[in-house]
């Protein structure tokens, strides 16, 4: 079924419904459980899993504007200033695939070789990339949702398995996880943690993130924050609250005490997970203003998408290229 939606005549009718995809950690997730290989048997598990998720999210949701976001060189070394540990359980070996790779080393070569083929495959589609140099994609994620398409007014939809984005929900952006495969909004967040977003970045903060590997404060659940902190809307206030109550009560609770001592992980914490404020250059902002605001047109190109299907032999895997690139991108031929 082609998108009923229609091609917007100008850069700001390209602004009512943006999804915002996270490159990398889509990338990730389909090439360690996607099986595909190509007509002489090589594995391309990324390459078909990548274009295939991105045309499912884009038919789902119809936007007029797509955004691929991946974390820019040197991306981590902010966060790993403030916490040296940040991201050192990544050890290459995690979700590593026994069954078509010999060694880590042979992985990787297959991981970087089939990531840099669907940057050719992404440029004759119509859907815009950004990378920033010392600057992870979250960050970058975070200050297009929050500052630009917000002062537009857009509905912003950004796909990722990174919980760290439930805390930019508003009426106006969702998150879609798609191992979960379910949609966040503000009442399913609350219906699943009775958390509002604001909530819910305190929580992530005082409990940690072993994905990234931040230790939280041992102990302390979201069943028991919520017990003695029905709403836990900043750090600053739940610190200020249990100095109160351990002047006023004789006995006072473990969880006051541990927040207490903790107080600096809890400010590391939030330095490093918090999204609200993107810790990025005036000049790299006004690099992604100039991009965004690009009169310049980007058109699906049929004859160079299918080239390259040939060429890596993947053809067939979608049965009726023109047909499946008119029904996934005819909507995104925007001003971007």
């Amino acid at each position: 079924m082609i998108p009923t939606n229609l091609k917007p005549q100008s850069a700001n009718d390209a602004n009512s419904r943006v999804l915002v995809i996270d490159g990398l950690n889509t990338y990730l997730r389909v090439f360690t459980s996607m099986q595909a290989f190509s007509a002489n048997g090589e594995f391309v598990g990324g390459i078909i899993g990548f274009l295939r998720s991105i045309g499912l999210n884009i038919r789902d949701f119809q936007p007029t504007r797509c955004i691929l976001v991946f974390d820019g060189k040197g991306g981590s070394v902010r966060r790993k200033k403030l916490y040296p540990e940040y991201k050192a359980n990544r050890t290459g070996k995690n979700g590593m695939r026994m069954d078509l790779f010999s060694s880590v080393e042979e992985e990787k070569a297959s991981m970087r070789k089939q990531l840099i083929r669907i940057i050719h495959y992404l440029n004759h589609l119509p859907i815009q990339i950004f990378q920033v140099d010392n600057v992870e994609a979250d960050d970058v994620i975070a200050y297009l949702t929050m500052q630009y398409f917000k002062s537009k007014g857009s509905k912003v939809r950004i796909v990722s398995t990174d919980r760290d984005f439930y805390q930019l929900i508003d009426p106006n952006i969702e998150v879609y996880s798609p191992v979960k495969k379910k949609l966040y909004n503000e009442k399913v967040l609350f219906d699943e943690f009775a958390l509002t977003p604001e909530e819910y970045l305190t929580y992530r903060v005082v409990t940690g993130d072993t994905g990234d590997n931040i230790p939280g404060i041992g102990g302390i659940g979201l069943k028991t924050l919520v017990k003695y902190f029905p709403n836990p809307t900043s750090i600053e206030r739940l610190i200020q609250e249990s100095k109160q109550i351990i002047t006023e009560e004789k006995k006072p609770k473990q969880i006051f005490k541990k927040l207490i001592k903790n107080e600096e992980v809890l400010d590391r914490n939030y330095k490093l997970m918090q999204l609200q404020e993107t810790d990025i250059s005036g000049m790299t902002k006004i690099n992604l203003f100039n991009q965004l605001e690009s009169p310049n047109l980007k058109r699906t190109k049929n004859y160079e998408f299918r080239k390259l299907l040939h060429e890596d032999q993947i053809t067939t895997s979608f049965k009726n290229p023109d047909e499946w690139l008119m029904t996934t991108f005819t909507g995104l031929n925007v001003w971007i």
